[in-house]
This record gives C-alpha cells, sequence and structure tokens, in this order.
C-alpha cells in the first residue's frame, strides 16, 4: 500500500454504502446544497467502518464528523447515531445526517442479506 491510500485500498472485501436526506429548508445548508450525503467503507469481515464521510462545505465540520463515525460496527451506529449526533454535533441539520446515516445502514444490510 502507498503511503497516500487509504487503509482500506488493499482490501479487495471492503464496501462502500451511501445514504442521502434532505436538509431542512431555511438553513444554510440547504441553501447552498439541499441534500447530504453521506459515504461509509466497511469491512464485512469485522462489519466494522473504515472510512467515511459526509458532503459538507466546511473541512472542519467534515473532519468532525466523519472521526465520528469511523470504526464504530454498523449495526451499532445505525442504534446509537441518533444520540451521538444530538450529543456531540449541535446543528440544525443534525435530523439529515442521522436520516442519511440510517439510510446508508439500511443499504448496507441489504447487501449483506442478498450476499448470504
Amino acid at each position: 500500500m502507498a503511503a497516500n491510500e487509504p487503509c482500506w485500498a488493499d482490501n479487495p472485501h471492503c464496501v462502500c454504502a451511501t445514504g442521502f436526506a434532505d436538509l431542512p429548508k431555511g438553513t444554510t445548508a440547504y441553501e447552498l446544497y439541499r441534500v447530504i450525503s453521506f459515504v461509509m467503507i466497511i469491512d464485512p469481515a469485522s462489519d466494522t467502518i473504515v472510512d467515511a464521510e459526509f458532503s459538507f462545505g466546511l473541512q472542519l465540520t467534515r473532519d468532525f464528523t466523519r472521526v465520528l463515525v469511523i470504526g464504530q460496527k454498523t449495526s451499532t451506529l445505525e442504534r446509537n447515531i441518533g444520540e451521538l449526533v444530538h450529543n456531540r454535533f449541535l446543528s440544525p441539520i443534525s435530523g439529515a445526517i442521522v436520516h442519511a446515516v440510517h439510510n446508508a445502514c439500511d443499504r448496507y444490510h441489504e447487501w449483506q442479506r442478498a450476499s448470504q
């Protein structure tokens, strides 16, 4: 693995799941983006999120929210994302974040069931 490659680049079993949610009207985020995207890379062998990203405009926001989800198991994240966001990410768009994460987790769990 080259120094600039992500940790999952040499793992052919990792999968990518995405989720989307409409942003609340009246927020700056809505005026700029309308939708939030969430992308996570999962190692199915451990059900662990090894990388993730949200589609925020500001790097600091992307970095903070990314760190909240990396290292989590998808089942744990899906169960706890509401509380995690409520306690750590104080923003009018927190509901959209929760919805986007649930959407991505649902997509991943559908894939898991179909591939068994």
